[in-house]
């Protein structure tokens, strides 16, 4: 999709269909009916109906998210170390040949 995207305009077509249990008329009765019971039970909350209705999304979410984050954490100094004794032990001309294709590249 991203790539359709990239090399023209997207289309209706190009989005892919929506599943069926995500639909707005599929969770509208869900959350009606969860709210009914938030409401027999005494203290209603939307944050239960929410968890609840997107229990697994969440969870994939906040654990990517976490692996994530853990990964870019630890892989930056590393990164970052190898681009500076890269550059080090570049002459000048290589450094402002890298700095042009860079410019070049944004352009």
């Amino acid at each position: 999709l991203v790539r359709a995207g990239e090399l023209r305009p997207l289309e209706q077509e190009d989005i892919p269909e929506l599943e069926d249990k995500l639909t707005t008329e599929k969770l509208s009765i869900r959350a009606s009916e969860l709210w009914q019971k938030e409401k027999a039970s005494g203290e209603p909350s939307v944050i239960r109906i929410l968890w609840q209705l997107m229990k697994c999304r969440l969870i994939v979410a906040v654990v990517t998210s976490v692996v994530h984050g853990s990964l870019a954490a630890a892989i930056r100094p590393l990164v970052l170390r190898e681009v500076i004794r890269t550059v080090e032990n570049l002459s000048i001309f290589s450094v402002i040949l890298l700095f042009l294709v860079l410019v070049a590249e944004n352009v």
